[in-house]
């Protein structure tokens, strides 16, 4: 199996696992969902590098996809400023991706 490709289902799988688990704290809830989702960012920046736009485009539908509450939306704010800064991804595809992920919550 392709090593990006382990690392994005081992990341989905840490996704699900996170909305699953109880935390000792707000601060411990906020540090694991921080963690996950900057490795999901290197991710992105890796598979781009490497040309692999499906595991690029599966790692942005799971960022976007686990974005829900106020703390997602601050961190995935943080994680696509940095990608943006560093041209991993483009207006276009943020653009693309809000309103994808605006019309999936109006169902």
């Amino acid at each position: 199996m392709d090593k990006l490709k382990l690392r994005f289902d081992t990341l989905n799988a840490q996704m699900k696992e996170f909305h699953e688990l109880k935390f000792a704290s707000d601060a411990d809830e906020l540090e694991k969902n921080k963690e996950i989702k900057s490795n999901i960012a290197q991710l992105l920046i890796d598979a781009k590098s490497h040309g692999d736009y499906k595991i690029f485009e599966d790692g942005v539908n799971l960022l976007f996809d686990n974005t829900v509450r106020e703390q997602d939306f601050d961190i995935l704010g943080d994680l696509l400023r940095q990608l943006l800064d560093m041209g991993v991804i483009d207006r276009q595809l943020l653009g693309d991706q809000l309103r994808q992920a605006q019309l999936s919550r109006l169902n």
